[in-house]
């Protein structure tokens, strides 16, 4: 009886607080499940700051928390330029982009390639991650015909932090899509997965 008690005190200042207690499997409005290979779409809600319409593509989502990377948020920066020792094609206009507000001195890369590059981990479909110089190196110089992306930082969540917030509406999930990260414009990417876009429904 005591324990219901505390219980019913509990749900009562959550409630008080404004929070919304998160449940397993919370499927937001777009549904979906938390899980690498998924895009986070960030809702109207977030009006300001530096996840205002943005699109993240989940790399881990474990008991330890959630990791990813904004993949619509490019920097007037070329890779050549960032990365001046690797042997980039001569007419090579690659940029950064911005992954994210930690540890924005670490570079992370997100490749698309026919086969499992080494050195990298496997999101979803033909699309892995790495944080190999080596591994760069060698799509620059086109190895396996691969795509790469490369990003200053990323976005992390303690763990409950990220389902709190889609608790109370920061958040969409949506299946993840290579062309959202290497073929459309960064400036396209969100109105098309918040169907924004004309003539386009999630």
């Amino acid at each position: 009886m005591r324990f219901i008690i505390t219980l019913m005190s509990l749900l009562l200042a959550l409630l008080l607080m404004g929070a919304r207690a998160p449940s397993p499997g919370l499927k937001p409005s777009f549904g979906g499940v938390l899980a690498a290979g998924k895009f986070l779409v960030a809702t109207r809600q977030i009006t300001d700051g530096v996840f205002r319409q943005t699109v993240i593509l989940l790399l881990r989502h474990d008991s330890q928390g959630t990791l990813g990377l904004i993949v619509n948020r490019p920097m007037k920066i070329k890779l050549s330029k960032v990365f001046p020792d690797v042997e980039w094609p001569e007419k090579n206009d690659d940029i950064i982009y911005f992954g994210g507000p930690v540890e924005g001195h670490q570079a992370h890369f997100l490749l698309r390639a026919g086969k499992e590059p080494p050195e990298s981990e496997h999101v979803f479909g033909d699309v892995y991650a790495s944080a190999s110089m080596g591994t760069l190196e060698r799509l620059a110089k086109g190895a396996s015909g691969g795509k790469v992306r490369a990003y200053s930082g990323y976005a992390g969540w303690a763990r409950g932090q990220l389902e709190m917030e889609i608790g109370r509406g920061d958040w969409h999930i949506v299946p993840a899509d290579a062309p959202s990260i290497f073929e459309l414009k960064p400036e396209e990417v969100w109105d098309r997965l918040s169907g924004t876009a004309p003539g386009t429904e999630i």
